[in-house]
């Protein structure tokens, strides 16, 4: 079984694929078209082949990768999962504390514990989140597949200390 995820950044995209690994027997795959995939694969002690059998492969939607590159990268699994966020201000702020934080604090990652606050980043954090939902509405058009959104899959947590992975209880496949 081939499963792929693709997703805005802080959609609980991570969590959520390796808990489908996890359930399903399957090795899970972090972002493998990202710049320094097997570099970060590798310190995380992730698989990094994304061609094998039986494998859960997350990837984030960005600029990189056009529509129809996407189409024909889901074409080689057999189920596509899209993943956002009801609440874009959320993830906004998220992608805008991470990656403002991820360069002023050594290891800070997207799994580091934090409380938010307005960062310098914002305004760029938040052009690339709407345009990259429109390109995943696009897609999830295009390729017939609803989109998944974060706080029904893993509840509404606004405004709190990210606590790493969280579980979803919903069966999916």
């Amino acid at each position: 079984m081939r499963l792929l995820v693709i997703s805005l950044p802080r959609t609980g995209s991570t969590s959520f694929s390796k808990d489908l690994a996890k359930k399903n027997d399957l090795t899970f795959v972090f972002e493998p078209f990202a710049p320094m995939a097997k570099q970060f694969n590798k310190s995380k002690n992730f698989d990094s082949d994304y061609s094998k059998e039986n494998v859960v492969v997350k990837t984030l939607i960005n600029d990189e990768y056009g529509i129809e590159w996407l189409i024909n990268l889901c074409k080689s699994f057999d189920q596509v999962f899209l993943l956002s966020r009801l609440s874009l201000k959320e993830c906004i702020e998220s992608w805008a504390f991470l990656n403002h934080k991820r360069n002023e604090t050594i290891g800070f990652d997207f799994e580091t514990e934090y409380y938010w606050e307005k960062t310098p980043n914002y305004e760029e954090a938040e052009s690339q989140i709407y345009r990259w939902d429109n390109k995943l509405n696009e897609l999830s058009k295009k390729i017939n597949t609803p989109i998944l959104y974060y706080e029904n899959i893993f509840g509404v947590n606004n405004n709190t200390l990210r606590k790493g992975d969280k579980k979803f209880n919903r069966k999916l496949i």
